[in-house]
């Protein structure tokens, strides 16, 4: 009778003794758990009670497991340029930088590739950024804002080194911005001053206050510049003659002047300073001597001029017109006044006293009529109120016999009358 032996398969993996080949390839633990440490193949052996059995093991490289793009979110100003860096983690354990060998991209959105892993913004609004690598992709959110300024230049129209106390000045304000462009934000720009006594920001003006020196601040989306502003003594901004129309008298002289007005608003006489001319100085002539600034001589009646104040210091001039009008009594003489005999009568005869003008142009002509006569003895002598310059005496002595101008009775001269 044939017997029949009943064969059991039994797991005896951790009876087992476990070896490898090539411990830089792969290594086995007593339970049968492989570990690998690099590519290559190791001869797997078990042995137990003098059996064994082997088995090839084929290590391949690690394979990538995942993607991580960092930062997974970004805000960038437009034009500015940004930085991401993808990290790939994988079977082995191991995580490596792959940003320069992964694809970069970002379809449909405002960002450009500069170089692996650096991009720059070139248009707003929401973008994603793509990386991809072996199956593998790792996606970033970007939002593209407005671009900022990166930097703030200030200038002037003008000079500002000496600018003349009350004098206003444009300022400009140009920002320099990530996406390469420069506006003008003058009047966006935020502004202060060292001194505000000196010079003080208005708008985009820059106001002279005060003689001296400040510097002028000016922020703007959290940049800065500076002005350096020197403020001197006020200019002559424009020149006056007065009157606007004279009259020079035959042979005498107007007196003419000359008003600065300064940029801070004030004004000065500078007759002195001016020079004046004539258009035509045979029949107005000027003087410019000593104390004499201004004064418009009258040579030919009935004529008229231009006259000019020149002031070169301030680049400025103003004119007047002058008129020659008829001359002017210089003064006036009691006719018999140098001679006593002439002023000498017999009580109860009359005397008749003259006066003559004398005129600016040197002409004379009798001014009898034109006179105040009184008598300050009427006892002696009185003065026809009638009849100007008949004295009528009353008695011997003698008498003081007054005239006087009738709108100017402070003015005056005399002479005496002697009474036999």
């Amino acid at each position: 009778m044939m017997t029949t032996k009943k064969l059991m398969v039994v797991d005896v993996t951790g009876q087992v003794a476990w070896s490898s080949s090539d411990l830089t390839i792969a290594a086995v633990d007593a339970s049968g758990l492989v570990s690998t440490a690099a590519a290559g193949s190791a001869l797997l052996v078990a042995s137990l009670e003098g059996k064994t059995a082997s088995a090839t093991l084929q290590v391949s490289d690690a394979i990538l497991l995942s993607l991580e793009l960092t930062p997974s979110q970004l805000q960038v100003p437009l034009g500015v340029a940004l930085s991401a860096l993808v990290k790939g983690t994988f079977s082995d354990g191991s995580v490596v930088d792959l940003t320069s060998q992964v694809s970069w991209g970002a379809p449909g959105s405002g960002l450009v590739v500069v170089t692996p892993g650096q991009f720059r913004a070139s248009a707003k609004g929401l973008a994603r950024l793509q990386a991809s690598f072996q199956e593998r992709e790792a996606t970033a959110d970007v939002l593209v804002t407005d671009a900022v300024a990166t930097a703030l230049q200030l200038g002037s129209a003008r000079s500002l080194a000496a600018l003349p106390k009350g004098t206003l000045a444009r300022i400009v304000a140009t920002a320099s911005f990530t996406d390469g462009t420069a506006l003008d934000v003058t009047a966006d720009v935020t502004w202060s001053s060292d001194a505000l006594a000196i010079a003080a920001v208005e708008g985009v003006m820059v106001r002279a206050v005060g003689v001296g020196a400040t510097r002028l601040l000016g922020s703007y989306q959290g940049r800065s510049s500076s002005l350096d502003v020197t403020v001197t003594e006020a200019e002559v901004v424009a020149l006056s003659v007065r009157p606007p129309l004279a009259t020079a008298p035959a042979g005498d002289f107007v007196a003419l002047s000359a008003t600065a007005t300064y940029s801070d608003g004030s004004s000065g006489d500078v007759t002195d300073q001016v020079t004046w001319s004539s258009l035509d100085p045979v029949a107005v002539q000027l003087s410019n001597r000593l104390n004499e600034h201004g004064h418009a001589f009258g040579l030919i009646r009935g004529a008229q001029t231009v006259v000019t104040a020149q002031l070169p210091s301030a680049g400025l001039s103003a004119t007047t017109l002058v008129q020659v009008g008829a001359p002017a009594v210089r003064g006036y003489r009691i006719d018999q006044a140098l001679s006593v005999a002439r002023r000498t009568v017999t009580a109860g005869a009359d005397l008749q006293l003259s006066a003559t003008a004398t005129y600016t142009d040197g002409t004379t002509a009798s001014a009898t009529a034109q006179l105040v006569w009184v008598s300050f003895s009427p006892s002696v002598a009185v003065a026809d109120p009638y009849s100007p310059g008949l004295i009528h005496t009353l008695a011997p002595g003698s008498a003081t016999i007054v005239v006087t101008l009738p709108d100017h009775p402070l003015i005056w001269m005399s002479a005496v009358v002697f009474v036999r």
